[in-house]
């Protein structure tokens, strides 16, 4: 891999492009496409918002170390910020009903309590 002439700034992340990444590049690609395509569905309609923006996070930095900026930086502030906001982050979407539907999914019926006496 060549860059615009100067030494790659993140040698290490070179070498695993290089050896790992281009070589396997069908496999990448593909999960590459279903990540940014499962974040932004995630982030869309606000359905696991902190787990979308986080591995959204991750995707950025993997393009940031490649050498990418483009709009990289600005995404990669406002995953930080979702990751910080944690519940209020998904008050507004999908998330909202999730706990509810955990707690249904999760409830068992009561068990009647028999005591003996002595």
């Amino acid at each position: 891999m060549q860059g615009g002439g100067a030494a790659p700034a993140y040698p290490w992340y070179t070498a695993f492009l290089e050896h790992i990444a281009v070589p396997n590049a069908d496999v990448f690609g593909f999960l590459v496409m279903w990540g940014e395509v499962l974040v932004g569905v995630g982030l869309i309609v606000g359905l696991f918002t902190t787990t979308a923006a986080f591995f959204g996070g991750t995707m950025n930095m993997a393009f940031l170390l490649a050498g990418t900026v483009s709009t990289n930086p600005v995404m990669l502030i406002l995953a930080i910020l979702i990751l910080v906001g944690k519940g209020n982050a998904g008050s507004i979407g999908l998330d909202r009903f999730v706990p509810t539907l955990k707690e249904k999914i999760g409830r068992k019926p009561k068990e009647e309590h028999t005591s003996k006496v002595a």
